[in-house]
C-alpha cells in the first residue's frame, strides 16, 4: 500500500507456531510483544516518505504521545504513544493501552488480536493521522507566525515526497 518500502515491514503471526515475514533484528521484540499482549499478530512498519519525516518530527516534538486533533483520530485512537526505548516492556506498555504506537527510528508498531489485517488498518490509520496532524499544525503555525527552522525543514522534506498539486 506504499506505507513502507516493499519488504521493509516485519509481520509476526502466531498460529500453530510463530512465523515471521522475513528475518529481522526485531524478531525478538515482535515475539515478546505477541507473548506479553496475548495477540495473534504484530507488525512493525518503517514508514516510507513522507510519513517517516512526519512521524519522526512529531515524535521528537511531542513525546510521550502524538496527539492528533482530527475527530476520527481523537475518537478511535485518542493519541499515538511514542515509545521511548526499543524494549519489549516499553512497547508492550504502549500497545496495552493503544492499538498502535510509534517507535522512533524503527517505525509504526501495531497489533491484531486475531489477524494481520487488524494491525494493517492501525498502521494505515497512524500514518494518516500523523500526516493530517503535521500539515494542520504547520498551517496553524504559519498563520500565527510561529514556524521554526525544524518545522520548515521537515515540511520541505515531506512536501518533496508528495506528488505535485493539481493544476486548473
Amino acid at each position: 500500500a506504499g506505507l513502507c518500502a516493499p519488504g521493509a515491514g516485519l509481520v509476526a503471526c502466531l498460529d500453530d507456531a510463530l512465523v515471521f515475514s522475513r528475518p529481522s533484528s526485531r524478531q525478538a521484540l515482535a515475539a515478546e510483544l505477541i507473548d506479553r499482549l496475548g495477540v495473534g499478530c504484530v507488525i512493525l512498519a518503517p514508514p516510507a516518505e513522507p510519513h517517516r519525516t512526519i512521524l519522526e518530527f512529531l515524535a521528537a516534538r511531542e513525546a510521550p504521545a502524538i496527539r492528533p486533533r482530527d475527530c476520527e483520530t481523537r475518537t478511535f485512537f485518542h493519541d499515538i504513544p511514542v515509545i521511548g526505548e526499543a524494549s519489549p516492556a516499553a512497547a508492550a506498555a504502549a500497545l496495552a493501552r493503544r492499538k498502535g504506537a510509534y517507535l522512533p527510528g524503527a517505525g509504526i508498531l501495531a497489533h491484531g488480536a486475531l489477524s494481520p489485517e487488524q494491525a494493517f488498518v492501525t498502521i494505515s490509520s497512524v500514518a494518516f493521522a500523523g500526516f493530517v496532524k503535521f500539515f494542520a499544525d504547520y498551517l496553524a503555525a504559519a498563520r500565527a507566525g510561529r514556524l521554526d527552522a525544524a518545522f520548515e525543514t521537515a515540511f520541505e522534506i515531506a512536501v518533496a515526497h508528495l506528488p505535485p498539486p493539481p493544476t486548473v
